[in-house]
């Protein structure tokens, strides 16, 4: 699955009192609110609940518009008809050829109209390890240049050295979550900005659980203001759950919606719920207690 099963294998694995679970909500929507709707968006809720520290525990969500990278087909028959036999049509050099100016320019009136960060794009690309060694030695090699300056700071850095230099890096991806002005054009380009606007889906995933600056510096992602975040924003939260009432609570949401013809609401909602101190009774937080 998209989301990353080998990510959530290990979490749940892990000898941490941790608990993981993914929900996958279908939505349908009422005939007078099926033009807000659009096939592509995914809606994605991350709600992580410490019961050791509730002053941890937070919700966050994003709305993330799919987009799948082309095989390069005229460069595949020109190599054929050079003599190169290979059955796979995906370079370094493939696109994102789906890309729409006026779609983007919506995302971004919506993204300000939010102020915070809450869109983004998730990019469906083939493993490295499914490509001709050519191509994954290029990859390989555009990783290893973006990487090359990284100290490798603070617990997620670290772990990211050793995925680095191990035989099978999952930072070799085949989903990324991309900011919404940092929207690669080919597979090379993907991987060369690795972890400067461009995230394979499961470090996304932990980084958010991390939250700290050490990744927000390597992401290179702006810190927001509290009043416009994605974090327990239950308006935000709304929109990406499916809510049609948020669109109808809110009139400058209304607005936006309305004049700049933005269809919002997605088709499908991920959820994935992580609790740190599964086996302790509520009544033992350490924190303040739910607030």
């Amino acid at each position: 699955m998209f989301f990353g099963q080998a990510l959530i294998n290990d979490l749940s694995s892990s000898d941490e009192p941790l608990s993981v679970s993914v929900q996958l909500e279908t939505h349908s929507y009422p005939t007078p609110m099926e033009r807000f709707v659009t096939q592509a968006d995914i809606g994605l809720i991350l709600s992580y609940e410490d019961q050791f520290d509730h002053d941890f525990s937070f919700r966050r969500g994003w709305l993330l518009q799919a987009k799948r990278l082309f095989s390069s087909r005229p460069l595949h028959e020109q190599l054929l008809s050079s003599g190169y036999r290979s059955e796979n049509r995906f370079t370094e050099n493939s696109r994102f050829e789906s890309q729409k100016p006026a779609q983007h320019e919506r995302m971004r009136f919506l993204r300000d109209w939010a102020g915070c960060d809450f869109i983004r794009y998730l990019l469906y690309c083939p493993r490295p390890s499914s490509l001709d060694k050519p191509v994954r030695e290029r990859l390989s090699a555009a990783r290893a240049r973006t990487l090359a300056t990284d100290i490798f700071d603070h617990a997620l850095g670290l772990e990211l050295r050793d995925d680095f230099l191990s035989e099978n890096p999952t930072i070799a991806a085949g989903v990324f979550v991309a900011l919404l002005d940092s929207l690669p054009n080919s597979l090379l380009a993907v991987h060369t900005a690795l972890f400067s606007g461009v995230s394979p889906f499961s470090w996304f995933i932990v980084s958010q659980l991390a939250q700290t600056h050490g990744i927000h510096r390597r992401d290179r992602i702006p810190m927001e203001d509290p009043s416009g975040s994605n974090i327990d924003n239950p308006v935000i939260e709304g929109l990406i759950r499916g809510d049609t009432n948020a669109i109808r609570r809110d009139d400058t949401l209304l607005d936006v919606v309305e004049l700049k013809q933005v269809r919002i609401l997605p088709a499908h909602t991920i959820s994935i719920k992580v609790i740190n101190g599964i086996d302790r009774p509520r009544s033992e937080r350490l924190g303040l207690g739910d607030h």
